[in-house]
């Protein structure tokens, strides 16, 4: 895969050219998007075949892009041009008629246009000049950076070069650039450069004042499902932390040459567009790196306390939640959980806002409510009482709203959350649950609002208070009894057994109220080692690596269902197998070893027999009595499982 996408991440340069304003037909007379993306010019140029950045003349009157055979990864330029005050139909230009060709772009002054050819023997570069009828015939090409690149008007360059230290061997650098080549060529920083992730197709502005490019982090999930981000230049000459622009999966981002257009190419093989405005908008709430997370120094891979204000005799715990932007941080006071005392208490929602070049705060927002969480938009603010009832307040040009009770019909839905994929869930009392509460799906139907048990092995048969779902689903963090753990999403929509997070997350008594931030970067939790809270705070650990190196080590097999006892006749042959369901192993069940002993560990009597192989119990019952019966199912890395029934012989 890296070989085929670094040949398909053809030049895609994209410069300052000089610019004419586009006439009112410019774009193929589609609508002009506003801050949402959608699919540009669907049908005539959009087709789900594309695999480059969308390459637009300087007068906006000449478009080129390239295709891609999916079955034989052959490439293609196409192009369309404005004649007579009409646009032509998609078609190879006169410079592409034969063999693959990729990566149409043009030189800083839009009069020269680079390309790639496949001679057959491997991908050399040319370009043609502009005449006055058309294109020239391909000539040689002398200075064509390696990589998807993009000048400034200043005489920079950014592009994708090989970078050892990344996924692909691919990363962002920057150059000065001349008609003799480049020189002072560097890799960007980590910031940019995120070491064994996928970090490419850059375009920077004209100005140099932002730079967009495609990239995979936070490494969770999907590897290669890669979204566009933008990062800004700061006084200083370093880039801010980049942000995500959109969530749709992509690549090979660009701006229009009047610059009021973002464009990219989508996973689906279509260009998008979306309004520069959403950039702009990004860079007004941009917070200076140094100043995220309350100026608070990140930590590692070992916790530390996220220091937060509280009122005196009273404690920082459960879920907090953190705006896209990094500039408004909700979290909760209290002074002890009358659940547990029988003691009143009290319970506050407090903020942080950074404005004005600094953090103010903290501000109470809401009294008696607790475990702040912002759904996929952030003019909507999810709460709860202690008791376990959800509540929302909807944010205004004044302020945050009266909290409104979420569900009339939902008796509990604690730590209420919702996905990208629109999917809620929350701890409640579901027709199926195994124990007093359970982590469920809640669905929603008009006015009737039901929750679904999400069953073994996320669920115990106790009460399965705090958890965090991943925004894409991919991953749950789930608060035990007295340990956090991670259970994984699989594909046919089941979870997988957690694992424990570790001994240096979970150092405490127990350790609840867990919340992953945005860019899945760090875990925030409550933690503590007295009974009496007074060492409980709220903690913060980086998590990213922790959670993805966990979904490769070993999965313990866990009891899924349990075995119904069995009755049998005396001085009759009898046999009973094992369904294959009752143990799960998410390595596979066909990794698993089975035995059977009485469940006390003493052998099974001789009348019994028990076939490993094939889950079998047979045998003939010679006296009347009741065997408790143990079966154990082990794994390769000898985790084990084990399950308890009786076998009754006699009338």
């Amino acid at each position: 895969m890296p070989a085929l996408l670094a040949m398909l991440c053809s030049l895609g340069v994209s410069t300052g050219q000089a610019q004419t304003r586009p006439d009112s037909d410019a774009y193929l007379g589609q609508k002009p998007p506003g801050n949402t993306p959608v699919v540009f010019a669907p049908g005539t140029i959009s087709r789900g075949n594309i695999h480059s950045r969308l390459e637009i003349s300087s007068d906006g009157r000449e478009m080129f892009w390239n295709t891609v055979d999916m079955k034989t990864f052959s490439t293609r330029i196409l192009s369309v041009r404005k004649v007579d005050g009409k646009w032509s139909e998609p078609q190879a230009p006169s410079f592409a008629q034969d063999g693959d060709t990729q990566g149409a772009v043009f030189s800083p002054d839009g009069k020269r246009l680079y390309f790639r050819r496949n001679t057959g023997t491997g991908w050399v570069a040319q370009h043609v000049e502009r005449t006055a009828s058309g294109w020239s015939a391909p000539r040689a090409n002398g200075f064509a950076p390696s990589g998807s690149s993009s000048f400034t008007r200043s005489g920079r360059v950014y592009y994708s070069a090989g970078m050892t230290t990344k996924v692909w061997n691919t990363g962002i650098f920057g150059a000065r650039y001349s008609a003799g080549g480049l020189s002072d060529a560097k890799p960007l920083d980590e910031i940019i450069n995120v070491p064994n992730a996928i970090d490419y197709t850059p375009y920077v502005s004209p100005d140099e004042t932002f730079l967009l490019f495609s990239s995979n982090r936070p490494l969770i999930g999907n590897k290669e499902d890669l979204f566009i981000h933008v990062t800004f230049r700061k006084s200083d000459g370093t880039w801010s932390t980049p942000q995500r622009v959109s969530d749709i999966p992509a690549r090979f981002p660009s701006l229009s040459p009047d610059g009021r257009y973002l464009f990219f190419c989508g996973d689906d093989g279509n260009f998008y567009w979306v309004g520069r405005t959403l950039i702009d908008r990004l860079k007004a709430q941009a917070i200076p790196g140094d100043s995220l997370y309350l100026g608070q120094t990140p930590p590692g891979t070992t916790p530390k306390v996220f220091t937060l204000a509280v009122s005196a005799n009273s404690f920082a715990a459960e879920r907090i939640a953190i705006s896209r932007d990094g500039t408004s941080i909700y979290y909760q006071e209290l002074d002890g959980y009358t659940a547990l005392d029988g003691k009143p208490h009290t319970e506050r929602i407090k903020y942080y806002r950074f404005a004005g070049g600094r953090w103010n705060g903290p501000q109470t927002l809401f009294e008696g409510f607790i475990a702040p969480a912002f759904p996929t938009s952030e003019d909507t603010l999810f709460i709860q009482k202690v008791a376990g009832q959800a509540y929302y307040s909807v944010r205004s040009d004044t302020g945050w709203g009266h909290p409104i009770k979420w569900s009339s019909t939902l008796k509990y839905s604690h730590y209420l959350q919702v996905t990208t994929n629109g999917h809620y869930y929350a701890s409640s009392m579901p027709a199926n649950t195994l124990g007093g509460l359970d982590r469920s799906l809640i669905r929603i139907n008009g006015s009737d609002t039901t929750a679904t048990s999400l069953g073994l092995p996320v669920n115990t048969a106790g009460i399965d208070f705090d958890f965090f779902i991943a925004r894409d689903e991919s991953f749950m963090i789930v608060a035990g009894s007295s340990a956090l753990t991670v259970s994984y999403h699989k594909k046919d929509g089941r979870w997988t057994n957690p694992k424990d997070l570790g001994k240096a997350i979970n150092f405490g008594l127990g350790a609840w109220g867990p919340y992953v931030t945005n860019d899945n970067r760090y875990l925030f939790y409550t933690a503590g080692t007295k009974p009496d809270y007074s060492d409980t705070h709220v903690y913060w650990v980086s998590i990213g690596a922790t959670i993805d190196s966990l979904r490769t080590t070993n999965y313990e097999p866990y009891l899924k269902t349990r075995i119904p006892n069995q009755s049998f006749a005396l001085n009759q042959a009898f046999s009973y197998v094992i369904p294959d369901s009752t143990f799960i192993d998410d390595d596979g069940n066909k990794t698993l070893t089975y035995a059977a002993t009485l469940s006390d560990g003493s052998p099974l009597p001789s009348w019994l027999a028990f076939n490993a192989a094939t889950r079998t119990f047979s045998g003939q019952p010679s006296e009347t009595g009741v065997l408790k019966v143990r079966v154990t199912a082990t794994d390769k890395s000898r985790a084990s499982a084990a399950a308890a029934f009786e076998i009754r012989a006699g009338p």
